[in-house]
């Protein structure tokens, strides 16, 4: 009888050593200098999450596991596995480049600009004003009151919220369409030469 209890009681101090838990590793962080292939000198710190090359001019790169940071002057930027890359500037200003080639910038003020790859633009400024730019240069602005404007090479065209629209030309002659019909037409120097109401039909 007093075997089986020793057994036990040896069974037990088992049990009560597996229990207990082993001491976390410390995250240790390593140290060391390099030379680059140009000749730069390399400070190089690394643990289990990232490494950090500081170079000699004060350029740093971060390497983690899921991205790639890069600080030059001031700016940071920062590469992700979808090839997004995304560039921070001491001024808050803030850049995104899409695998795509679009480029989305934010800036400080809350203005926006878009730039696509076939040139086209499109720019948000901070009152809420959209303006798309096309490659060829034409414009179509959408004001937050909800009138549109657009212009080209040979004319402005603006189209208010009852309707009315009015054309400015290059040669300097307006054409003002109203939702009634009435068409008024002044040339260059400002002379109505068209006032008249016509169909619809025939005004668009």
């Amino acid at each position: 009888m007093e075997l089986k209890g020793a057994q036990k009681t040896g069974e037990n101090t088992q049990k009560s050593k597996s229990k207990v838990s082993k001491p976390k590793q410390p995250c240790v962080v390593k140290h060391s200098k390099d030379v680059s292939a140009s000749g730069q000198k390399l400070d190089i710190q690394s643990d289990s999450n990232s490494t950090t090359v500081t170079y000699e001019n004060g350029d740093k790169m971060t390497v983690c596991n899921d991205n790639i940071s890069y600080a030059s002057n001031g700016a940071t930027q920062t590469t992700f596995p979808d090839g997004l890359r995304v560039i921070e500037f001491p001024n808050g200003q803030i850049e995104r480049i899409y695998k795509n080639g679009i480029k989305h910038i934010y800036y400080p003020n809350q203005f926006q600009r878009i730039i696509n790859p076939n040139g086209s633009e499109e720019i948000i400024t901070e009152d809420g004003t959209t303006i798309r730019i096309s490659s060829e240069g034409n414009e179509i602005v959408d004001l937050p009151n909800g009138e549109r404007e657009i212009r080209t090479k040979d004319f402005k065209k603006r189209e208010y919220t009852d309707g009315t629209i009015k054309l400015v030309y290059n040669d300097g002659t307006q054409e003002t369409r109203y939702p009634s019909g009435r068409l008024k037409i002044k040339d260059a120097d400002g002379n109505v030469v068209v006032d008249s109401i016509i169909p619809s039909a025939n005004i668009s």
